[in-house]
């Protein structure tokens, strides 16, 4: 029997114990959350602030799913240390919690980036549940918010208080949004919404100070620009680590360093979400989305078990809805060697599709407002059935074949694959385009 201690309300932590406990009932599995809330999706954050959902429905797993897994949950003390040599956590009160197997997935308090004033009432980092509360008190007296930037965390932080009527000012240093995940043509596609929506757009730029005496006045952009706002959301925070500077876990400037394994230095010490260094570990472009956290939490319980075979893997995948906007990026969706874009667009109807292919596999795609769509080409991609020549068939959503009806006697990728034959008889090939990937 194994004692398990999870420290952070992160999603990776709640699917660390769904999936131990799939096979292991008997391990003591301690749940340490930061803050006195049970874990939540910080990818909801904007629908609460909206009013699309309540707060039940930003929770991981409800009360009754820790009773019944049998986790003692620990919520709201204060983390004096962590005492690797004897593998236990230290809290105020001098209380003790002992481990064989810790893993590390948020840490009680956050750092913000170097802007002066970060310590001002009104500043949040959109990274904990309380914040979003704190933002509920003071609503009413709230009449311009600054955020920067326009991550996905910022994006939704902007929705939410667009929905309650707000004047957002949204702050980025690229000329678009969102270059890490998409190109000029759908970036402008969702600033176009924004901007219908009443968000002003602030490109090339950044907050320098937070102006006012003890709660939020103002902003100063470092373009000299100063703008009224009573609250200002920096979302691009890391966690703050220096309750474990004094210890024997190697640490960057980025998070704990860990291998493609999620293992830190330390035997039988992980890090998942916010605490890791990803690029220690050389996983690039790792946005991580609920659906991404949840695999490393399965990928890491299966780790405690000696299950992995390889490192963890797995296909990106980060889903959005702003106002109108359906927008999913799914896979590699970066210039590489060997990788070929197609796209098309219509912007009246705020509808872009671009598909990333290798080697004649679909490996990514960028999908705005075409929901019908994703799933079948999700499916195209994992079954890596060929689309060599299909290029305009796939953006053009020509493939009929249902791949979730299957005729007796006959798998649905065996349909896909008699019907990409097909086409691929009776087409021409379309030549790909090049990294500018113009519209088809």
């Amino acid at each position: 029997m194994k004692r398990i201690l999870i420290l952070g309300s992160s999603p990776a932590g709640v699917s660390v114990i769904e999936k131990i406990r799939q096979r292991d009932q008997e391990s003591e599995i301690t749940l340490f959350c930061v803050e006195e809330h049970l874990p939540y999706e910080r990818s909801l954050f904007g629908d609460y602030l909206g009013k699309d959902i309540q707060e039940k429905d930003v929770l991981c797993q409800p009360n009754e799913f820790y009773v019944t897994k049998k986790i003692n949950v620990v919520t709201d003390k204060k983390i004096i240390r962590i005492d690797f040599k004897k593998s236990r956590l230290v809290c105020e009160n001098r209380e003790n919690f002992s481990y064989d197997i810790l893993i590390l997935t948020d840490t009680p308090r956050v750092r913000f980036p170097n802007i002066k004033g970060t310590h001002r009432e009104g500043v949040f980092s959109f990274k904990r549940i309380k914040d979003i509360k704190s933002v509920m008190k003071i609503m009413p007296v709230i009449d311009v918010v600054a955020i920067q930037p326009a991550g996905l965390v910022g994006l939704k932080a902007a929705y939410g208080f667009a929905k309650r009527a707000k004047e957002v000012l949204l702050i980025f240093p690229q000329k678009n949004i969102l270059t890490e995940l998409l190109d000029s043509e759908s970036a402008v596609i969702i600033e176009r919404s924004l901007q219908d929506n009443g968000i002003r757009l602030f490109p090339e730029n950044s907050i320098e100070q937070i102006l006012g005496e003890i709660d939020v006045k103002a902003i100063k952009l470092n373009s000299g620009k100063v703008m009224a706002s009573q609250v200002a959301v920096i979302t691009d925070t890391k966690p703050d680590l220096r309750f474990l500077e004094d210890s024997s876990l190697t640490i960057s400037a980025e998070g704990v360093t860990i291998d493609e394994r999620f293992r830190t230095n330390i035997e039988g010490v992980f890090a998942l979400d916010q605490v890791c260094d990803n690029k220690s570990a050389q996983i690039e472009d790792r946005f991580f989305s609920s659906e991404e956290l949840r695999a490393q939490g399965e990928f890491v319980a299966q780790e405690i078990f000696q299950e992995n075979e390889l490192s963890q893997s797995g296909i990106k995948e980060v889903n959005l809805k702003l106002f109108d906007l359906d927008i999913s990026i799914i896979g590699e969706t970066k210039q590489a060697e060997g990788v070929k874009q197609y796209a098309h667009a219509d912007p009246e109807q705020k509808i872009y599709k671009k598909i990333f292919i290798k080697d004649n596999l679909l490996c990514g795609m960028v999908l705005i407002n075409a929901p019908a769509q994703k799933e079948k080409l999700v499916n195209l991609m994992n079954n890596k059935i060929s689309t060599a020549g299909l290029e305009q068939q796939i953006l053009d959503d020509a493939i009929t074949v249902d791949l979730f009806v299957q005729p007796p006697g006959e798998s649905s990728q065996a349909l896909l694959a008699d019907e990409v034959k097909a086409h691929q008889e009776a087409g021409g090939h379309i030549p790909p385009v090049d990294n500018s990937a113009p519209m088809l």
